[in-house]
């Protein structure tokens, strides 16, 4: 015996009952209290035999509806309004074919409103869902124009009566769909070159910085490597002067602009190469000669001549070989002590008295005075006390005698 529940009648049910045919075989057939679930399985499949035929011609004739009225938009120029009757025609059509074209029909009126991200879209799901449906060539290189249109200054006007309402740049976003879908096409290195570019001006470096590599890796011989490596050494370089702790972006802008002269020697960007792989060997020369005044200032003399060999080994045509030199002789031989650690002057400090301290009070002095034609010997100004206490002292001393 099997319990069964029938969820569609809403009701549980008992049993199904086991009867014998033979020794090998057995049946299971419904019992008799079983026959109201089959009395309603058989009523909701006949509802649904009626009204799905009845379901879809309604859906048919919206589809027709719709198709209908975009016809008569298109016939009077408004291609917002058309666009939006197809839109609802794709919604409403159960054919997969009448909904692709009733889609490439949209994209249609959206180029001719010049809504040209909303055509991307339309174009995008063409590739997506139906692509033997469509021109897969030209349909990507449609959405490459409409990406290279957004890279020229184009914007989206989403409302013909506010005109001066624009949308975003869309340009990353297409050339991103664009690249995926079509990942070898003739045009990827120069999508490739705009992408990095606007990664770069909108300070993703690190975005733009994996584009531009992807270019001379996998595209080494188109012309755009030749952009890539000058961008790509531009962008190394001026994030090396805003402060290179570990001279990775000194490196890397060194290496890209030896591999590019080394690469192109007729290029007509060869002395700019030149003139940058010399600005790199100053910003290394100089990032490496502040880390030798840190650690001269700290008192690690040691590790501060290890740096300045560094400079003068393997920076010697630079401007900073002289600061280094300097900085050499006043550690062998220094004109003033080097500053004192900030535990050297701490214990140098004088430790305050907790009491108070009183100067003693002050004792004139008196004035030594030297007349004239005294052969410059000086004399003592003459005080009354001082001639009544001689004449004291010389009346006791006769008073003895």
């Amino acid at each position: 015996m099997f319990k069964y529940e029938d969820t569609n009648c809403g009701q549980a049910h008992s049993y199904f009952e086991k009867i014998s045919i033979s020794d090998k075989a057995k049946v299971v057939i419904p019992s008799l209290k079983n026959r109201s679930s089959i009395t309603c399985y058989i009523t909701i499949l006949t509802l649904a035999l009626f009204l799905i035929p009845n379901i879809l011609s309604a859906m048919n004739q919206r589809t027709q509806d719709a198709l209908e009225k975009a016809l008569e938009e298109s016939k009077k120029g408004d291609w917002r309004s058309a666009a939006k009757q197809y839109k609802a025609a794709v919604l409403y059509a159960d054919n997969h074919v009448v909904k692709a074209n009733a889609l490439k029909k949209e994209a249609e009126a959206y180029l001719n409103a010049e809504l040209y991200y909303k055509e991307f879209k339309c174009l995008r799901t063409l590739i997506e869902s139906a692509p033997e449906q469509i021109d897969f060539r030209k349909t990507v290189e449609r959405e490459y124009h409409i990406a290279n249109l957004y890279y020229d200054g184009y914007r989206e006007r989403p409302y013909t009566w506010m005109p001066w309402i624009k949308n975003d740049n869309h340009a990353i976003e297409i050339y991103k769909a664009v690249q995926k879908q079509s990942p070898f096409a003739e045009f990827i290195p120069q999508l490739l070159t705009r992408l990095g570019s606007l990664y770069l001006s909108g300070g993703n470096n690190k975005e733009a910085e994996e584009t531009y590599k992807k270019i001379i890796e996998e595209h080494a011989s188109s012309d755009s490597a030749k952009i890539a490596y000058l961008d790509l050494a531009h962008l190394y370089i001026g994030l090396a002067k805003r402060g290179d702790g570990d001279g990775y972006n000194t490196t890397e802008a060194k290496n890209i602009l030896e591999e590019f002269i080394k690469k192109y020697p007729d290029a007509p960007e060869r002395p700019w190469a030149k003139n940058s792989l010399k600005q790199t060997y100053e910003i290394g020369a100089e990032r490496v000669l502040k880390l030798a005044k840190y650690y001269n200032n700290k008192g690690d003399t040691k590790v501060a001549k290890r740096y300045i060999r560094d400079i003068l080994v393997n920076y010697p045509e630079t401007k900073t070989v002289v600061e280094a030199e300097k900085l050499l002789n006043s550690i062998d031989m220094p004109l003033y002590a080097n500053p004192a650690s900030e535990e050297t002057q701490q214990k140098g400090k004088k430790e305050i008295s907790k009491y108070q301290i009183k100067s003693l009070p002050g004792i004139t002095k008196e004035n030594l005075i030297i007349p004239a034609n005294s052969e410059k010997k000086w004399l003592r100004p003459i005080v009354k006390e001082t001639l009544q206490q001689d004449k004291i002292l010389k009346i006791e001393y006769e008073n003895k005698i």
